[in-house]
């Protein structure tokens, strides 16, 4: 998995500006793009790791660590899809996303996408139902790393 806090600063500043020109060209209006949100959703991940860097502050977790959570029951950060609820999650994770706050503060999101560790939209369209999974943050203070990879 690629790890941009150890990418260099010329490589960082080159993909992060990459990322803010794909996600204006693709939200400008002047083409239909599918991609526009995983462009947004990227630039903004980008931002996260150069506001990581400007504060000197490295992650607890990288993406690919395995973790588990500390406590039985753990509410994911609130966002429009979910208000806080407390949900038991697997024993074993696997991290995809971390994510730098600032102050200090770490999220990660899981690569297992599931009822636990995701929002599920569901779309009614006639006798067939859609899931689609959305991805929630998760303090990284409320996991403790059981495999650490390898850099």
């Amino acid at each position: 998995m690629e790890n941009p806090y150890e990418w260099s600063t010329d490589q960082l500043l080159s993909e992060f500006m990459n990322a803010c020109g794909r996600t204006g060209f693709s939200n400008s209006g002047l083409v239909i793009s599918f991609t526009a949100g995983d462009d947004r959703s990227r630039a903004y991940y980008l931002r996260s790791v150069v506001h990581a860097r400007i504060d000197q502050a490295i992650p607890p977790i990288k993406s690919g660590d395995q973790v588990l959570p500390k406590e039985r029951l753990i509410a994911p950060l609130p966002v429009k899809y979910e208000y806080g609820k407390e949900r038991e999650l697997p024993k074993l994770l696997t991290v995809a996303v971390v994510r730098y706050k600032g102050n200090g503060q770490w999220t990660v999101t899981f690569v297992e996408q599931n009822d636990a560790t995701a929002y599920k939209d569901q779309d009614d369209d006639g006798d067939r139902v859609h899931k689609f999974y959305v991805p929630l943050q998760f303090k990284a203070e409320d996991f403790e790393v059981l495999t650490p990879v390898k850099a």
